[in-house]
């Protein structure tokens, strides 16, 4: 279990990633630290860890439409610019 909560808190918020994976997971730093030394009541962890990958999943998906929106609008509007001023 240590190695898969490290695995998706480093790989999801770099090396700081206790507090934040903590936030996703609704549960206590504390709790984190607990099943990092093997102690507490894990029970559906994996599945909750799932379920953190899928949000970051969707997160993400949702920052690249609005990059690849942003990057479509700019290169229109250097076109545009570039035919203006010939």
């Amino acid at each position: 279990m240590r190695d898969r909560l490290k695995l998706v808190g480093t790989t999801l918020y770099g090396p700081r990633w206790k507090r934040p994976l903590a936030v996703a997971l609704g549960t206590s730093e504390q709790q984190v630290h607990r099943w990092l030394g093997g102690q507490g009541p894990q029970g559906d962890l994996d599945a909750r860890l799932v379920g953190v990958l899928d949000q970051a999943e969707i997160n993400a998906a949702g920052l690249r439409r609005k990059l690849s929106r942003f990057v479509t609008t700019q290169t229109a509007r250097q076109r545009r610019r570039m035919e203006r001023d010939r």
